[in-house]
């Protein structure tokens, strides 16, 4: 299966207009593989922009943006908010900062046990002791996970389990009682 790319070289930010530059450093310019389900969406998004381009004739603008109104103009950020803050509603979920979407996703990466060079590379860090910095907090949740697991690997099903078999079978080999 052929995996396709999606190439990161600039941002679009906004003070007191919009404001189109390169990207912080150089390692946040970066090309990553495309999750299948953006691929898909894009695809979509593409065919309907040909409909919509056919339909404006000379109206269409030409942006080489993928995300559109339309007539071809990059979406302004009060527009994006807008629809974002709407399917927050309808999903039930709190309002969070657009940008804060940058960090649920790191920080699932790494407690699903991603690498952190990788979500470091995903998130387009100069190094990994900026992810380290900024993402610390779920190292401890990562470490609680691990030790969870080796306490199921060693017969440590939950925190109520009395006597697991590990903890007997250390007993057995220092010959001691359970209740000394």
């Amino acid at each position: 299966m052929r995996m396709h790319l999606i190439r990161i070289f600039e941002t679009r930010t906004r003070g007191k207009t919009e404001v189109v530059k390169g990207t912080k450093t150089v390692s946040s310019k970066r090309t990553m593989p495309m999750m299948r389900a953006v691929e898909v969406y894009l695809s979509r998004l593409l065919k309907l922009q040909e409909t919509q381009r056919d339909y404006c004739g000379n109206s269409w603008t030409e942006s080489g943006y993928v995300v559109v109104d339309e007539f071809g103009v990059p979406l302004s950020f009060a527009r994006i908010q807008k629809h974002y803050k709407r399917a927050l509603q309808n999903a039930g979920l709190p309002e969070i900062r657009f940008h804060d979407l940058r960090h649920s996703v790191a920080t699932y990466l790494l407690e699903l046990g991603i690498p952190i060079e990788e979500v470091s590379a995903w998130l387009g860090h100069s190094s990994i002791a900026v992810t380290s910095k900024v993402y610390a907090h779920v190292n401890i949740g990562t470490r609680r996970n691990a030790a969870r697991r080796l306490d199921k690997l060693m017969g440590f099903e939950s925190a109520e389990q009395e006597q697991p078999k590990i903890e007997l079978a250390l007993f057995d080999l220092f010959e001691l009682s359970p209740g000394a």
